[in-house]
């Protein structure tokens, strides 16, 4: 039912999928990140499953849910959404990179990818990693940027300091591909670069 800017969904709830906020009931997170997943664009419902998993979601009851949810609208991408939920997405570019790499059939990426130097030393995170491939991928956004900011540092101080992180971590064989949110729009494309960085790599 639509009202003006308001669209109203409505669903038989369970008391276990009520909860309390500020003294108003609520759905649980679970059953919140269900729901949106059934009724928003793939890539977005992922967004909401990484983000409600981050924060502590209980990753058996929310595909339960989705799973009593049966033949109601949505259900069956909204299990096909939980299943890739992974509470080490870090952003919401990151999780609707995730869903087109899915969509595409690219490799599936090792997440929060920690590089090390010769001596086993760390140098620096990589927010996809395909080892196998020699491959990092980099989602670049400015909350991102905004995130790495240090007191008493500037914008520009962080976009340096990324530079000489990425620097270093090819120095050790690793190809780094980095793409931002205009990028993903037009999602087609955008796999097909990617797909072209990952047969540039060098296998570890």
């Amino acid at each position: 039912m639509r009202r003006a800017s308001v669209q109203v969904h409505r669903a038989r709830l369970d008391d276990v999928e009520v909860t309390e906020v500020d003294g108003l009931p609520v759905t649980t997170l679970e059953r919140t990140a269900a729901d949106l997943a059934r009724i928003l664009t793939p890539d977005r419902g992922l967004v909401v499953v990484d983000a409600a998993l981050r924060q502590g979601a209980d990753p058996v009851l929310l595909a339960e849910i989705v799973e009593m949810q049966g033949r109601m609208t949505g259900a069956p991408r909204a299990r096909a959404i939980v299943a890739l939920g992974d509470p080490l997405a870090e952003s919401a570019g990151e999780s609707r990179s995730r869903w087109f790499m899915h969509e595409f059939n690219l490799p599936v990426p090792v997440l929060q990818f920690w590089v090390v130097d010769s001596q086993g030393n760390r140098i620096g995170r990589a927010d996809f990693a395909w080892p196998d491939l020699g491959v990092l991928g980099e989602f670049d956004g400015w909350v991102k940027y905004g995130r790495l900011l240090k007191p008493g540092q500037q914008l520009s101080d962080v976009l340096r300091d990324e530079r000489f992180r990425e620097q270093r971590m090819r120095t050790q064989g690793w190809w780094v591909h980095r793409w931002t949110d205009p990028g993903l729009r037009v999602p087609a494309v955008w796999s097909k670069e990617l797909e072209q960085a990952l047969r540039s790599g060098r296998p570890r």
